[in-house]
């Protein structure tokens, strides 16, 4: 592990903490479940780590992690910062930073993080008209937050263009309360969650991402799981939750040059 790993290390055994002690279910995600079957840990050159929960759960996670996570945490959802503009929740390191560069301009809690993704349901009839409607819900938030386009080249023609589009649209969307867009989303996420006999499972995470991760609701039961010398929550079915997330090869190193990582500008630790 690194140093960055550690800290991410420190805030899951925080979450594992809380959710054992109050019942709540939840599982290695993305990355970090990959990690967890891959290496037993996490991947050589992640630098993040994800954890899902069913709605439910999440919830009742989002309530507990206000009043029992330990004060070198912070709990980042909308209501606990006024310009956040994801649709999950966070728990960032305090004294730490790690700062992105779509958001290094914006003035909120940067530490170190480990994000927290709530799954909800989609009905199977008509599943990818409604991923496309969410994932529209889901961008114009995060246009809300995020004024600039800062992954492209910032001296092309192309890049001004666009940048002043996307700004006209952040402050056409700064006419609107962020709470109403983030209550709209929520209450369109959870709409079917009452009617799961034949449903798929997603998280609001990958709306707009390019691609439809629909999973069977299987995948939320869960079982310990050995990571960096800890137990773990996973999915019981993580096989097939890495198959459709990253394909059949999904136990195959990629080339160097695939081996993705968040675009950091500023990372410290205590």
């Amino acid at each position: 592990m690194n140093r960055l790993q550690e800290n991410l290390l420190e805030i899951i055994i925080e979450v594992d903490r809380i959710c054992r002690k109050h019942n709540i279910n939840y599982f290695l995600d993305g990355g970090t479940a990959l990690g967890a079957i891959r290496h037993k840990g996490f991947i050589p050159w992640d630098d993040d780590a994800d954890i899902g929960m069913p709605r439910e759960d999440y919830e009742k996670f989002i309530t507990v992690a206000r009043e029992e996570l330990n004060s070198k945490y912070f709990l980042q959802i909308p209501e606990s910062e006024p310009n956040y503009f994801l649709t999950y929740a966070k728990v960032r390191k305090n004294n730490t930073k790690y700062v992105e560069s779509a958001t290094k301009k914006i003035k909120m809690h940067q530490g170190i993080f480990v994000d927290i993704f709530p799954y909800d349901f989609l009905p199977r009839e008509g599943a990818k008209e409604r991923y496309k409607f969410m994932s529209k819900l889901r961008y114009e938030i995060y246009e809300w937050g995020v004024p600039s386009l800062a992954s492209m080249p910032q001296k092309t023609i192309s890049y001004k263009i666009r940048s002043l589009g996307r700004y006209i649209r952040y402050l056409l969307l700064h006419m609107k309360p962020r709470d109403k867009l983030f209550e709209r989303f929520n209450k369109e996420c959870i709409k079917y969650n009452e009617f799961c006999d034949d449903t798929f499972l997603t998280t609001s995470f990958s709306f707009g991402m390019g691609k439809y991760y629909l999973y069977p609701v299987r995948i939320l039961e869960t079982e310990d799981i050995e990571f960096e010398g800890n137990k773990f929550r996973i999915s019981k079915n993580i096989h097939e939750y890495l198959e459709i997330t990253y394909g059949d090869d999904y136990m195959k190193l990629p080339p160097e040059e695939e081996r993705y990582q968040h675009n950091a500008v500023e990372v410290e630790f205590i």
